[in-house]
């Protein structure tokens, strides 16, 4: 099969198969507000799943994807980013006590929104508008950078993996977790790095293991 065939079956099932779950569990968090009884071992259990749920959305706004690892660069665009991803999200709690029908269409929307990028990607792989580069990952290091002086900004997490090209030269991306120790599990593997025009002259790296 076609590398852009098989990388755009691949990209859509993940998507997919995430905002389903994400969704369900939404909607579970949702229910389960309305029958859980006053009782105190069930409410615990809830409150632990709705921080779990936070916790998802916390994390994706703290994690780097997708650009060129730069730990003393200006992440400004970072930052307002990360504040209007978390400030949507912890409006999108008001779910949970509005109608059934209106909560259930804003938590699609919500579920939607998380992957907008993902979705965009996908086009543009429809559309032919992106550039492929043989070689393989060298390393994949985790790392947690501070940003701000005397313990005030914020920390970023970075999943960032050397890539050598066939052609000579290297080059650092930030990468997802899942591929971090996808990356780690099979030492040096050879790869495709994807790269995507995005607004405003920043480029999105994406990597295909195969």
């Amino acid at each position: 099969m076609d590398f852009r065939i098989k990388f755009i079956c691949e990209k859509f099932l993940y998507v997919l198969f995430n905002d389903i779950v994400l969704f369900a569990l939404l909607v579970f968090g949702y229910y389960a507000c309305r029958i859980v009884p006053d009782s105190t071992a069930l409410i615990l259990l809830l409150i632990v799943y709705l921080g779990a749920v936070f916790c998802f959305y916390f994390i994706r706004a703290l994690t780097v994807l997708g650009d060129e690892y730069d730990d003393v660069g200006d992440l400004a665009f970072f930052i307002v980013l990360k504040l209007i991803f978390l400030f949507l999200n912890g409006l999108g709690a008001l779910v949970f006590i509005a109608r059934p029908v209106i909560a259930i269409l804003l938590i699609g929307i919500n579920t939607l929104l998380v992957s907008g990028t993902q979705y965009y990607r996908i086009l543009l792989l429809l559309r032919r508008r992106y550039e492929i580069c043989e070689g393989r990952f060298i390393s994949a290091e985790r790392y947690i950078i501070h940003h701000g002086t005397h313990h005030r900004g914020f920390s970023a997490i970075h999943y960032v993996a050397q890539f050598e090209y066939s052609n000579g030269g290297i080059i650092s991306v930030c990468i997802d977790r899942y591929t971090y120790h996808r990356i780690r599990s099979k030492g040096r593997p050879k790869a495709k790095l994807v790269s995507f025009d995005f607004p405003k002259g920043r480029t999105y790296y994406e990597v295909w293991l195969g």
